[in-house]
């Protein structure tokens, strides 16, 4: 079995291996953080390579993106997202068990109108708060860490033609 740290890794290198220019890639993946955070189950991918098309962004790096709220983690995600939105808008809220119950039937039903108005209120402005949020982080953490990359395989390659002479 994979362990955590070996899929980052993975992770990382395929955001590495992207031949497009910092931006677009930082701009992808923040898209995509952003798809992420909308509570529509099944369907981020696709709307996350939409608006990669629209912005005109790395479509893989929007992708990548966007895949951080999958079946393992979107319980976890979207109840953060629920009780922030809770916080917003001062309401009462459910435990975990009775939050996953309802996400459950929520998928298994008709979709998110199954929630309700009492339920779905606070995930939404938790969800939107959540992507104003890590949206921007996401892009100059990652064209932070691009750009410092590039610097360091510069030197390195720099380091490797001073050798050679």
């Amino acid at each position: 079995m994979r362990t955590i740290s070996r899929s980052l890794r993975y992770f990382l290198a395929r955001l590495l291996r992207i031949r497009d220019t910092p931006e677009s890639v930082a701009a992808g993946f923040s898209i995509g953080i952003a798809v992420g955070c909308i509570p529509f189950f099944g369907i981020q991918t696709a709307i996350a390579l939409f608006l990669a098309f629209v912005f005109r962004v790395s479509k893989v790096a929007c992708v990548l993106g966007s895949v951080w709220t999958n079946p393992v983690t979107a319980f976890p995600v979207y109840y953060a997202c629920y009780r922030l939105g809770l916080i917003i808008t001062g309401r009462d809220g459910v435990g975990f068990e009775q939050f996953s119950a309802v996400l459950n039937k929520a998928e298994t039903s008709n979709g998110l109108a199954a929630l309700g108005a009492s339920f779905f209120i606070p995930l939404a402005w938790g969800c939107l708060f959540a992507a104003l949020i890590l949206s921007p982080l996401a892009y100059y953490s990652v064209l932070w860490w691009l750009a410092r990359r590039g610097r360091v395989k510069k030197c390195a390659q720099a380091q490797s033609i001073r050798e050679r002479i």
